[in-house]
């Protein structure tokens, strides 16, 4: 074989290369608009569904629930079960999302008990 010969089956595989690359990147950016699009559908479904979207900030529900997660709020009181995952205002106002471990009625009214999948100990009554 002689040098130039080479030297064009060289440059056809880097050619074919930057393709690839150029679809993988195409692909990606698919891949993102598609996302984006989800992410607008889910706060259209929310708002359809008389709720609101909030994204989670922290790994105390972990793995189940991570940070960045979007979950969707209702405001149906249909009554809570054990294993239920409820959102709530906690300490200083922040919104918390955590599961409910424990379900109390006293005097007609419910109470729950909450704790987050990746914490060790219940959240405190506040």
């Amino acid at each position: 074989m002689s040098s130039r010969t080479m030297d064009t089956q060289s440059s056809r595989k880097v050619r074919l290369a930057g393709g690839s690359l150029r679809g993988l990147v195409r692909a990606a950016l698919t891949v993102s608009l598609l996302a984006a699009a989800m992410v607008y559908a889910l706060g259209g479904v929310s708002f359809l569904m008389d709720g609101r979207t909030m994204v989670v900030t922290s790994g105390s529900m972990a793995p189940t629930i991570r940070p960045g997660d979007a979950v969707i709020i209702r405001g149906d009181d249909d009554g809570y079960a054990v294993g239920d995952v409820v959102t709530f205002s906690g300490a200083r106002g922040r919104m918390t999302t955590h599961r409910v471990i424990s379900v109390r009625k006293i005097s007609g009214r419910t109470f729950l008990q909450t704790q987050g999948d990746a914490n060790a100990t219940p959240d405190v009554d506040r």
